[in-house]
């Protein structure tokens, strides 16, 4: 009784182990979030990674294995002829003409790029195909049973070489037990010996066909688990990763830190002398910086102050009323010359800021050169003449070959510029001014016997705000932007720049400029040619300008010429007067004005009149200002001084349009 108890428990125990095993697998199932029959994932993107990995890691295998397949397949037609000569005939359409076809055939399209998508597809029509004809050969060929029936077992153990998949493998394999049982009933004597060996090795087959599916089923779970897994573990060797690196990084930075640290202290003890010389260059440079700084100031104030004092100065002399037309004349040519070197060290500075931001335009035209430099060279002949300096122009070029073209703006404030510069530093002696054409290009060279260069100051004297000497008195005039700025235009005139000097004797700058021959059809303006005229359509003009004396200046030259002038002394008031007033045709829109700036009322204004000519005319004329109104919708600019002439041009350029 007791070795039955321990026979029954052992079985009982063994039975516990096999339902065990089956309900982990259920159990694995649920855990990993998978079907229970098809075992896909639930999640459709896990499911797809999985599939492209187990076709990766299957395709060469199964290449191999139907290689095999039909090798032997077709291999055992030679015992077809040895062993079924009766049945020979259909062994071979089933083998050669149907199986060996098929399995050739999927296996080429394995090398398709599209067999992915179809891939078990075709190997269940090709396990459960090759599986019927076997099953037709057994059933047919009763003598040899036995070893159909072990070609048969070992097609069932197909399953693991050829990659079926355990839905894909089911399916046919329950159809191979039917189709099986289907063929032994019908084509077989129920009482016929083979019969009973056909049924008996029945249920081998189903049994094998079963366990294999288990098998199958247990190997594909497990390879999705191990799948899941491996991505679980690479997204968190991932976060791991990330966290190190963080870590890593922070201990990189710390270390750093620490290492800086550490370098500043060891630099601080074993270093002191040398940081306490740097310390006083660093000093002395400050000092320098000081200097230059202060020279600037009081240059600026000297530059700005100066011309100042003549436009007061002179504007209250023309007050008085006994003044005759000659004196007044002359007062106001003062006036203007004044207003014209204010506003020429005011440009300095503008100029130097749009050339740090590259916004400087070259506007090349013919020049007449002879022109050009006899007038600078009249316009400071007064101001060496009372100086004393003897004051000589050089003028090699003959006035038919007068003509080039340069851009006139630029070529003037080089010449400008290289004059001042020799007359600041020329307390006596003489100035020379000299052009010509040397070979391709035209030369220009302005010699004076002033203080000179320093030789270690030469290579530096073309730097901003630095001149030769600073601790001399003549660094107290001109803003030192002069040389910086005529380097700069040379430059973007495609030319060269240099100086020759010796201290206490003078010095010699000398530029040249590529020599462009004006074409010939160009013609050269006249002297004394006025490119002014009165407009000869009728202009209904507003002027929106907040500032008086700008209003009143802009009345006064425009009255004459223009139909009606209408005022608005800010941006609101100028949107809500041209709503209800379309007769006016032109706008002087001033940028910088209460309530609403210029920008944003022609921005207003375009919406309702797209057609609207607007000229902005701004006192800011800094770099970029001209790009901001352009964008704003207004189609031309003017920068405060307001040239009368270019005004009327801007205007007339307008009426040529209509």
């Amino acid at each position: 009784m007791h070795s039955r108890k321990n026979c029954n428990g052992a079985k009982t125990k063994d039975m516990t182990k096999k339902y065990s095993f089956l309900k982990n697998i259920y159990n694995d199932a649920n855990l990993i979030s998978i079907s229970k029959i098809t075992l896909n994932f639930s999640d459709k993107n896990i499911e797809k990674k999985f599939r492209n990995e187990y076709f990766k890691n299957s395709l060469l295998a199964l290449r191999i294995s139907f290689i095999t397949v039909i090798f032997l397949y077709s291999a055992f037609g030679y015992l077809d002829i040895t062993i079924a000569k009766e049945f020979y005939k259909s062994f071979f359409v089933i083998r050669y003409i149907v199986v060996f076809p098929l399995l050739f055939s999927v296996f080429v399209f394995s090398f398709y790029k599209h067999f992915k998508k179809y891939w078990q597809v075709l190997l269940s029509i090709c396990f459960f195909i090759a599986g019927a004809g076997i099953i037709y050969m057994l059933i047919k060929n009763q003598d040899n049973i036995y070893y159909y029936g072990g070609m048969f077992l070992i097609f069932m153990a197909g399953y693991f070489f050829i990659k079926l998949r355990f839905i894909a493998a089911l399916i046919p394999g329950i159809l191979l037990v039917i189709l099986y049982n289907i063929g032994i009933f019908l084509f077989h004597d129920l009482y016929d010996n083979q019969f009973e060996y056909l049924v008996s090795i029945n249920a081998f087959y189903i049994s094998a066909n079963i366990i294999s599916l288990i098998a199958l089923y247990n190997i594909e779970l497990l390879e999705r688990k191990d799948f899941y897994q491996r991505n679980l573990l690479i997204e968190r060797q991932n976060e791991i990763s990330l966290i190190n690196e963080n870590l890593e990084a922070k201990v990189i930075e710390r270390t750093k830190l620490l290492d800086e640290r550490n370098t500043k202290l060891i630099d601080e003890i074993s270093n002191r002398k040398e940081i306490e010389q740097e310390l006083i260059i660093a000093k002395e440079k400050a000092e320098e910086s000081d200097q230059l700084k202060s020279a600037f100031l009081t240059n600026m104030s000297h530059e700005i102050r100066t011309p100042m004092n003549g436009i007061f100065g002179f504007t209250d002399l023309l007050s008085n009323p006994i003044l005759s037309g000659k004196e007044k004349q002359k007062y106001i040519n003062i006036i203007k010359k004044s207003g014209n070197r204010m506003l020429n060290t005011v440009n300095d500075i503008i100029d130097v800021s749009k050339i740090d931001a590259g916004q400087v335009e070259i506007a090349k035209s013919i020049v007449n050169i002879n022109k050009e430099i006899e007038t600078q060279y009249d316009f400071f002949n007064g101001e060496t003449s009372a100086m004393g300096i003897e004051f000589n122009l050089i003028n090699e070029l003959p006035k038919q070959e007068s003509f080039i073209l340069t851009d006139k703006v630029k070529l003037n404030s080089i010449i400008t510029n290289l004059i001042k510069n020799a007359i600041k530093y020329t307390d006596k002696g003489s100035i020379e001014i000299y052009s010509g054409k040397k070979e391709a290009m035209f030369e220009f060279k302005i010699k004076d016997t002033g203080i000179g260069i320093p030789e270690d100051r030469i290579e530096s004297i073309f730097n901003r705000f630095e001149q030769a000497d600073i601790t001399d008195a003549h660094a107290r005039q001109g803003s030192g932007l002069g040389l910086s700025i005529t380097e700069a235009y040379v430059k973007m005139l495609d030319g060269n720049i240099g100086v020759q000097s010796e201290l206490g004797k003078g010095s010699t700058f000398y530029f040249t400029l590529p020599w462009i021959e004006k074409q010939e059809k160009s013609v050269p303006l006249k002297d004394n040619q006025d490119i002014s005229k009165v407009f000869d359509k009728q202009i209904n003009l507003l002027i929106a300008e907040d500032d008086n004396t700008s209003f009143e200046f802009f009345k006064i030259i425009l009255e004459r010429d223009v139909n009606k002038i209408i005022r608005t002394t800010n941006g609101e008031e100028t949107v809500n007067y041209l709503k209800n007033n379309t007769d006016i045709n032109l706008v002087l829109m001033d940028i910088n004005m209460p309530v609403l700036n210029g920008f944003e009322a022609t921005k207003q204004i375009k919406k309702f009149r797209p057609e609207l000519y607007i000229i902005a005319q701004t006192a800011y004329a800094l770099v970029g200002d001209e790009e901001k109104a352009l964008q704003a919708g207004c189609n031309d600019y003017i920068s405060k001084p307001i040239n009368v002439e270019e005004l009327k041009q801007k205007i007339n350029k307008y009426l040529s349009k209509e």
